[in-house]
């Protein structure tokens, strides 16, 4: 000090001699230490356990005091400012809870720019005071808001556990038992040779089928789960040169990562949705940022519905509930994880399952839907994977799970079921069917150029029904021809999604735009119960003469499939069925386009998993389109049970080269 020290000075020992002055040892440094560690002790400055390595203070040398000198080399000041100035491995060594939650390095939310030294200069005169006392305040605050956000973050956690106690989980899983087991997950597995166990695989057949659906990583759950609840995974049979490999892999999204680093159930499930404390658990999770984690809402997706194949060469798997989840195969078939797909930042929004592209214009026309506190509905357009187009439409919260696309339209269905969020505390279906709300359209014309609502042309039927898949539609004059099946209310029939809904039934609807009339009608067929149709994927958006669709048993197990149907557009109704042996269950009928193509629309095979509840066994079986001979061309044998699922596809070889 240039003239006497301050008081303050003088009560922490700054500036303050003793004997050892006579050796050359000033006591100005240790009062700092002193004072430092002082503050550390009172947990003021601390971050963990104290320590700093060989760091020294600067301006002098510590006293010969063996106590003094470690509490000077140990100063948590010291330490946390050679932490905070860019030390990766200290950063590294002091990670939070939420850098392992987020995968997020807790040091990229504090990044001060400082000077190169690396040590504290609080000597008076020396450069760097403010700066340091800058990283010390900050570096106190930031331990401060960690500590904040642990707190609040084992609250919830507690929170959530205990409303989880008063839940019936074993209640919730009905489904696991339901066919023998065909829901409950299985591990991955990569690179399985099939055999035939009947027939022979085709010379014209090459690519890989495959099928996504959930699959929870974490059983039994300690959560109240429903069967859409599970994490995705895709399920592959990899054909070429005569032989067959089948793979099985999680697609590794943000919450499956999370829940693998916690080993627990973390996020809300659709299950949980149930009571009292479902709306209390909603309630929750929404004033939570999804529990603390900073996964956003489109990312949060399980991507365990669909799989789809865009125009420009990318593979997805989607869900209602987020953006499309990016996937690649190696060439073995394997599916390996890339990450939610924004589109280059122009898709900030969740998107249905049922995306519709069209392979000859290269457009991708999608829809989705949001529950918050103002519910909305929007479609839009990609091209080039960029998200082009996008515009809200005016509709009231329904299901709305398919569109679909013609040459000239873009077609929103606007079914009769209500989304019901008060039937939480009723502990009954979100969706029910509203009897008094009429089915209708929204067709936007593909010539119109930018999408708008106001060119969006209403049509209205004269009933309630719902059609939650599309088989396919085409332009016939004024008309607009679908084929989808259609469900219509059935008081009391429920399952834990949809409400007061009957089983749904294939027919044909007319919609006449100029005349804005709907015209429903059954055709031969339609006395069967069937669901999950599709036609020839490079089909969708055009005319073509046949599609399929997947027979329902009795029950109310909505997956007990037990057949297929081929429907005959040209004839106007159901041309032939296969019934699977008794016991046996099957999925959505896949079109696999043959390489010796003669250009028929059912040129090609139809294939799907197979699961025999009598056996415990799963196998792949191939049909012919053309025929659908009940016996198939070949049914290989897969060493492993391969649950039921969702959604499938097939990609050809040449699509394969394509993936970006």
């Amino acid at each position: 000090w240039a003239s006497p020290p301050p008081p303050a000075a003088t009560k922490f020992g700054l500036g303050v001699t003793s004997a050892s002055a006579t050796r050359g040892r000033r006591r100005s440094n240790v009062g700092l230490n002193v004072a430092a560690s002082s503050l550390a002790m009172l947990g003021v400055l601390r971050y963990g356990k104290t320590g700093g390595g060989n760091s020294r203070m600067a301006g002098g040398r510590p006293t010969a005091s063996s106590r003094r000198r470690g509490a000077a080399r140990k100063s948590t000041v010291v330490h946390m400012v050679n932490r905070y100035k860019g030390l990766p491995g200290a950063r590294l060594a002091h990670r939070g809870i939420f850098d392992e939650v987020v995968d997020v390095p807790w040091s990229s939310r504090f990044e001060p720019r400082l000077h190169d030294s690396a040590l504290v200069s609080l000597v008076h005169g020396r450069p760097g005071l403010l700066a340091d006392l800058v990283v010390l305040c900050a570096g106190a605050a930031a331990r401060a808001n960690e500590e904040w956000l642990k707190l609040r973050f084992g609250a919830v956690c507690a929170t959530f556990q205990w409303l989880d106690s008063m839940q019936d989980v074993e209640g919730s899983l009905f489904w696991a038992n339901a066919l023998n087991g065909a829901f409950q997950p299985v591990s991955p597995v990569s690179r399985v040779p099939l055999v035939a166990k009947t027939g022979k695989l085709p010379g014209d057949l090459a690519g890989t089928f495959m099928r996504v659906g959930p699959n929870p990583a974490h059983w039994p759950p300690k959560k109240r789960t429903h069967v859409f609840d599970g994490d995705g995974m895709v399920h592959t049979v990899r054909i070429a040169g005569g032989e067959a490999l089948y793979n099985c892999a999680f697609m590794e999204t943000a919450r499956w990562k999370i829940e693998q680093r916690r080993n627990a159930e973390h996020f809300l499930r659709i299950g949980e949705f149930h009571g009292l404390c479902g709306l209390a658990k909603m309630f929750l999770a929404s004033i939570t940022d999804n529990m603390f984690t900073g996964v956003q809402a489109h990312e949060a997706s399980t991507a365990n519905t669909a799989v789809g194949f865009t125009p420009d060469g990318r593979l997805w798997a989607m869900n209602e509930s987020g953006a499309p989840f990016r996937f690649r195969l190696d060439e073995h078939g394997c599916p390996a994880s890339v990450g939610f797909d924004t589109l280059g930042g122009t898709l900030k929004d969740q998107m249905s399952a049922h995306p519709k592209f069209d392979q000859r214009t290269g457009e991708t026309f999608f829809h989705g839907s949001s529950y918050g506190a103002e519910p909305s509905f929007y479609i839009g357009r990609i091209v080039d994977g960029q998200v082009t187009d996008r515009v809200e439409v005016p509709l009231s919260a329904g299901f709305h799970h398919d569109i679909f696309i013609t040459e000239r339209y873009v077609v929103v269905v606007d079914g009769s079921m209500n989304f019901e969020p008060d039937s939480i505390v009723k502990e009954e279906p979100l969706w029910k069917f509203g009897f008094e709300r009429t089915l209708r359209f929204g067709l936007w014309p593909r010539s119109s150029g930018r999408m708008a609502a106001e060119d969006i042309i209403w049509v209205d039927a004269a009933e309630a029904a719902e059609i939650v898949h599309t088989l396919h539609a085409y332009d016939e004059g004024d008309r607009v021809v679908l084929w989808a099946p259609v469900s219509r209310g059935s008081p009391g029939n429920r399952d834990d999604v949809l409400g007061d809904v009957g089983p749904p039934r294939m027919h044909r609807i007319d919609i006449d735009v100029a005349a804005k009339s709907v015209d429903i009608r059954a055709v031969p067929g339609s006395h069967l119960r069937t669901e999950f149709p599709r036609v020839r994927d490079d089909a969708i958006g055009r005319r073509v003469d046949y599609g399929y669709s997947a027979l329902q048993g009795d029950g109310s197990f909505g997956f007990n499939f037990i057949g297929i149907a081929k429907w005959n557009f040209q004839a106007g109704g159901l041309e032939r069925t296969v019934h699977f042996p008794a016991g046996v269950v099957g999925g959505e009928p896949i079109f696999i386009p043959s390489t010796d193509s003669t250009g028929r629309d059912d040129d090609g095979y139809i294939g799907m998993f197979l699961w025999n509840t009598k056996t415990c066994e799963s196998s792949f079986v191939v049909y012919d389109a053309h025929t659908l001979d009940p016996e198939p061309v070949v049914e290989l044998q897969v060493p492993r049970r391969v649950p039921i699922g969702f959604h499938a596809l097939w990609v050809s070889e040449e699509e394969l080269q394509m993936q970006g």
